[in-house]
């Protein structure tokens, strides 16, 4: 028939297009962060909302964090798959969709700057639903 796909084919696309976004916004991050962890101080204050210093070991803790979640992105979409047992991608994404979710509400509700309430909030909250998407839609590629 036109215009179906064969089954399981759907949710591979719509996983691996969920997957591309996520890890493209990743890869944005490492971007600031590895200036940051290399000593880098321009967009601090706007990022933190007052002139702090961040600890290189948090930054390149948060880059090795980054670089740790795009591989699990990755591999629980099927696009690149390390062999690491299923359940290191299964907990791995699940974990991630827990924590952007959870940053991205207490970024929206807490006391925060507006940049947090208003930039970093709503990308938190996206980033959290999609990693459900690649969570559910790449499921049906492993069974």
């Amino acid at each position: 028939m036109r215009g179906r796909l064969p089954k399981g084919e759907g949710e591979s696309r719509l996983s691996r297009a969920a997957a591309a976004v996520v890890v493209g916004f990743l890869s944005l991050f490492l971007v600031p962060n590895t200036y940051w962890g290399l000593g880098g101080t321009w967009g601090l204050e706007w990022i933190l909302g007052s002139d702090v210093s961040l600890p290189l070991a948090l930054v390149w803790a948060q880059e090795v964090a980054i670089v740790v979640g795009i591989v699990i992105v990755l591999g629980r979409a099927g696009i690149w798959r390390p062999p690491l047992p299923g359940w290191v991608y299964n907990m791995g994404i699940w974990s991630m969709a827990t924590v952007f979710s959870a940053v991205g509400l207490y970024n929206l509700f807490g006391d925060n700057t507006d940049q947090a309430r208003f930039v970093f909030a709503p990308i938190a909250i996206v980033m959290g639903a999609l990693c459900v998407v690649v969570a559910v839609a790449g499921r049906r590629q492993d069974e």
